[in-house]
């Protein structure tokens, strides 16, 4: 009867543990798209496909000069790829507005105490981050690749004096015939 009870009580903990995670919000298909329009329109070498969005709280807010009450905000992590070397991975916090379909500027939006605050959280996390991985394997397949040009291919086609006197015992003073 114990191990029973010891299970029932288990298994609620492990699913109530869950519960924070499966209740969480998720963006919707609008917001992504809208979001990655201007995220293209922003960066000319945005990467498709690479926009994930996480932590999605909706705010109401009282501000006047927008055109709406409620204001979703997230905190969005994407991919910049230039010239095909460099890819860099950005973080920051972005906003949107539900009613208009647009996405908002944290300037619109510096009034709302609760909007700033969020932003405030991801203080730490936000910023942009070269990936060095591609651009250290080249730093160190290039050199390699070069000095097995010179050795391979340029060295074995040197013509050397030395080696045809050594054959030909030319350095002992007796000449002979040639081979």
């Amino acid at each position: 009867m114990k191990k029973k009870f010891i299970a029932i009580i288990t298994l609620v903990l492990l699913i109530s543990s869950m519960a924070g995670i499966a209740s969480a919000a998720e963006a919707s298909p609008e917001m992504v798209k809208a979001i990655e329009a201007a995220k293209k329109e922003e960066h000319k070498n945005f990467k498709a496909g690479s926009l994930k969005l996480s932590d999605v709280q909706e705010f109401t807010v009282n501000i006047p000069e927008l055109k709406t009450n409620t204001v979703q905000a997230a905190f969005a992590e994407y991919a910049t790829i230039r010239d095909n070397i460099f890819p860099v991975v950005r973080k920051e916090v972005v906003f949107y507005d539900p009613q208009n379909g647009e996405v908002l500027h944290d300037s619109q939006l510096a009034a709302s105490k609760e909007v700033m605050a969020y932003k405030d959280s991801y203080k730490d996390k936000a910023g942009a981050k070269l990936s060095m991985g591609l651009i250290i394997a080249l730093l160190v397949v290039l050199p390699i690749v070069y000095l097995l040009l010179i050795v391979l291919v340029w060295e074995p086609r040197q013509y050397s004096t030395t080696k045809f006197k050594i054959a030909n015992r030319l350095y002992d003073g007796i000449s002979e015939q040639y081979q």
